[in-house]
């Protein structure tokens, strides 16, 4: 286990490597996934100071940072969960560390982060990438809650420069389509999740349909010991189904941890707590120097545990709602949501279709022009930002082309 703040440590010959082969990866490692860049592109290209905040519907996102490195033609850093550079048996930091990316400790006052995002952004050499959702969200038409944080550092950077410092803010916003093969992929995809429900074979019926049965099987799975139908009459929505369970996985938590807001908080709101909550307690227990074997082993079940409640925590925060049966879906929603119940079931999602992702660019803000509207009213100017982007990021995502079944 490294330290809590893993810097950036860019390695040019790395990025480089990365940017020749982000073809074959991008074919043979993400199911032919293609990249696209539209909107704010000149202006994003001749920005000196730049902060891009794009939303993060899937775990591929990172590879279009690749692509957008090599489409600028220059090296940016970007900003990652301090739990992420753990995974793959640690062997992922020193990767994402020589290709710029560093850590933030999320939920905590990470002030060696926090110091670092400031001095990327007073230097103006290299464009930062943040998600501005700070979760992956699951859903390319769905926005979680926008974090601030970046916006309040990326301020306090301009009151350190110059005055007349500019610093663009740009929302960018990140669309996937499918092109080909998908009905197939996702034909195979539910035969397997009908057989693990065990439930009939719908083989060339309504793809809507069978995911919304299948819904049903994983509700009936995890609250009843039969799994027999519910009655014509009894038939939840989808939404209802997978609201319930993702409430059943929220509640739970939040009685493990003792957890009980002052206020009512929103599903996404609730999701961010518990987070925070989680990795607060990973890291403590990773840091603490354990002086016997007995309570070496101790603290290894503990990192465990709590590394399985951030697996549940995942698996609702996967929040993908579906309209009812009825309604035409594009085919982005049907292997989304069939991802979505492949690792309820299986663990993990492998359903995947070849792609094209768009990442479309606003128009930027410049936050220097807006510096003393700041010091005179920091929560109302961070609100007002925060209402740019969401909307930026809102109608690059209806500019986007949507595929069709």
């Amino acid at each position: 286990m490294q330290g809590s703040f893993i810097p950036p440590k860019p390695n040019s010959i790395l990025i480089g490597l990365f940017r020749a082969l982000s073809p074959l990866i991008g074919y043979f490692g993400l199911n032919d996934l293609q990249v696209q860049f539209s909107g704010s592109t000149a202006q994003l290209k001749a920005a000196k100071r730049a902060l891009i905040l794009p939303n993060h519907p899937t775990e591929d996102d990172p590879f279009c940072l690749v692509e957008l490195s090599k489409f600028l033609g220059e090296e940016i850093f970007c900003l990652a969960a301090r739990e992420v550079f753990d995974w793959e048996n640690c062997w992922l930091g020193p990767l994402m560390q020589g290709l710029g990316v560093y850590s933030i400790l999320r939920g905590t006052p990470d002030r060696e982060s926090f110091a670092m995002t400031k001095q990327i952004l007073c230097a103006g050499k290299q464009k930062l990438v943040v998600f501005i959702e700070g979760e992956v969200s699951y859903d390319q038409d769905r926005l979680l809650a926008l974090e601030s944080g970046v916006l309040a550092l990326a301020f306090s950077a301009l009151s350190d420069l110059p005055a007349g410092e500019k610093l663009l803010v740009f929302p960018a916003s990140l669309k996937y389509n499918y092109e080909s093969g998908w009905s197939q992929a996702l034909d195979q995809s539910l035969n397997k999740m009908e057989n693990a429900l065990a439930l009939p074979s719908r083989r060339g019926e309504d793809q809507t349909e069978r995911l919304q049965a299948i819904a049903e099987g994983i509700h009936i799975a995890q609250t009843s010991s039969t799994h027999q139908p519910f009655a014509h009459d009894q038939r939840s929505s989808m939404i209802d189904l997978q609201a319930n369970m993702r409430e059943k996985i929220l509640s739970s938590l939040e009685r493990f941890f003792e957890l009980s807001p002052d206020k009512p908080l929103s599903e996404s709101e609730r999701i961010i707590a518990l987070r925070n909550t989680i990795v607060k307690y990973i890291y403590r227990f990773s840091q603490h120097k354990p002086v016997s074997p007995y309570e070496e082993r101790l603290l290894a079940k503990n990192l465990k545990q709590f590394r399985k409640f951030y697996g549940d925590l995942e698996r609702q925060s996967i929040g993908l709602l579906l309209p009812p049966a009825s309604q035409t879906l594009s085919p982005a929603k049907l292997i989304q949501t069939a991802q979505r119940f492949e690792k309820e079931i299986f663990g993990k999602a492998s359903v995947n279709a070849p792609r094209q992702g768009t990442m479309h660019f606003a128009e930027p803000i410049d936050l220097g022009s807006m510096l003393a509207e700041y010091k005179l009213n920091r929560k109302e100017t961070l609100a007002k930002v925060l209402k740019f982007i969401e909307t930026g990021i809102r109608e690059g995502l209806k500019e986007t082309p949507e595929d069709s079944p």
